[in-house]
């Protein structure tokens, strides 16, 4: 189990740092002359799911604390390169009413990598059709809340633009797609109503599989709503900083929309509402392999890493994390609504900084000259990847 202390002074450093899952809110307002993003900084800890040194055919077996990588050294590193292509970033502004801040120009931005400030090439606003992923977490954990999640999946669909192609998965122990990508918004409907739970919750393996593989695959500007408590319990292949790797090399922009399922998991029971009378033991088992004597310490501790995990998401790829049902409800701090942030945007264009190499990290922080504000931007990026583009020196 992972110490409750470092666990703690994870979520305290996720819950303050911007309007995020653990606590939905705007930050208070800082002392400073100018409002700025925060960096992405990898954590350095095991989860609960990544321990299985009991298991010794598992081959993703945790190593030991001297053997585990320097996650700013991740993923990798290779040749020196010239970063030889412009970066460009999304970038939203909001006050702290909430309300999106338009009127912004150029001068009004600064940029910094590695702690040296870049030189800001361009501002813009601009509609482009987006590609979004609508990722849906129906592992046994959630069916209590699997009705309302799919209205609030259908609400979502609805909000944006007639030229976004959205697809429509399902993730438990497998990831599953109800719809691909397109623009028909009857499909993506007909797909929600589709939605079913299963087995298991492998959200670092599907996280893998959707940044790693299918994000690449795609072009233009790709966006992933994942609904899900972000607990993983049955993922064998992939960690917990190797899921969280694979988004940031993707350069998608993740929103997750956090599923507050404890209180179901605690009871160890969940809903039996719509589930076949003969499948129903069958689901109450699948639980209980799910969480084998699970304490309540046991669980908030996984609810907790779950939260950090969405939280670090939104810090790497520049998203924003939602509580379902402040969305269902409509009362968010944030008045705009995910896809009205999305094509209000700033595009903010700037030179590259300092020597690279393939796979180094290299951490972003976006500043304006005014106090008061919510900037949210992409924390880091990796060289040779999204939205990085190198040449061999």
């Amino acid at each position: 189990m992972l110490p409750r202390a470092i666990i703690m002074v994870g979520a305290l450093f996720a819950i303050f740092g911007r309007p995020v899952v653990a606590q939905e809110s705007v930050p208070a307002r800082t002392p400073h002359p100018y409002s700025e993003s925060i960096p992405y900084k990898p954590r350095l800890f095991q989860v609960g799911s990544e321990k299985r040194s009991k298991d010794k055919n598992a081959k993703d077996a945790t190593p030991a604390p001297s053997q585990t990588p320097n996650p700013e050294q991740m993923p990798g590193s290779g040749p020196t390169v010239v970063e030889d292509s412009p970066i460009t970033i999304p970038v939203s502004v909001f006050n702290l009413e909430g309300k999106f801040l338009s009127g912004l120009a150029k001068e009004d931005f600064k940029v910094f990598v590695d702690g040296p400030e870049a030189r800001v090439l361009s501002v813009e606003q601009r509609a482009e059709p987006l590609n979004v992923l609508l990722v849906v977490d129906t592992s046994p954990s959630g069916s209590e809340v699997l009705e309302s999640v799919k209205k609030l999946a259908t609400k979502l669909i609805g909000e944006f633009s007639v030229t976004d192609k959205i697809s429509v998965m399902e993730f438990n122990g497998q990831l599953k797609e109800l719809a691909p990508l397109s623009v028909d918004r009857d499909a993506s409907i007909k797909a929600v109503s589709k939605l079913k739970m299963g087995d298991g919750t492998s959200l670092y393996d599907i996280s893998r599989k959707i940044f790693g593989e299918m994000v690449p695959s795609l072009s233009g500007r790709t966006v992933v709503i994942v609904v899900t408590d972000g607990v993983d319990t049955t993922s064998r292949g992939t960690r917990y900083s190797e899921a969280l790797a694979a988004a940031e090399m993707s350069g998608a922009t993740v929103y997750p929309i956090y599923l507050d399922t404890l209180q179901y998991a605690q009871k160890g029971k969940v809903s039996m509402n719509g589930v076949p009378v003969f499948l129903q033991q069958a689901v109450q088992d699948a639980l209980a392999r799910q969480r084998p004597q699970a304490s309540s310490e046991r669980l908030a501790d996984d609810y907790t890493i779950g939260k950090v995990f969405l939280n670090d998401l939104v810090y790497l790829s520049g998203g924003r994390a939602s509580d379902a049902n402040s969305l269902l409800q409509n009362r968010t701090p944030i008045a705009a609504t995910i896809a009205e942030e999305l094509h209000q945007q700033y595009y903010v264009t700037f030179a590259p900084v300092g020597s690279a190499f393939i796979g180094q990290r290299k951490h972003l922080k976006v500043r304006l000259e005014r106090p008061g504000l919510v900037l949210l931007a992409r924390g880091s990026y990796i060289v040779g990847s999204p939205p990085s583009k190198v040449s061999a020196r």
